[in-house]
């Protein structure tokens, strides 16, 4: 568990150096990121197709991001 907080931490503190594209930009972001690495965690305790899980998860964060970033213009 304490390896775990200090990834998180981590990825919240690179997160916080990413210049935003719009209003909660970073928090979107840090949450994709969680999301991936608890799919990624479940992976090893129950083999899925994790591979499609985290690529339909980047898809749609990268749309969400692409539409966010179009209205902050």
């Amino acid at each position: 568990m304490a390896s775990s907080r200090l990834v998180v931490d981590a990825i919240q503190r690179r997160c916080a150096d990413i210049e935003p594209r719009f209003d909660s930009y970073r928090n979107e972001l840090l949450t994709a990121v969680v999301e991936i690495l608890s799919r990624e965690r479940g992976h090893r305790v129950s083999p899925t197709n994790v591979q499609q899980k985290v690529q339909d998860h980047i898809e749609v964060l990268g749309d969400r991001i692409w539409r966010r970033a179009a209205q902050a213009l």
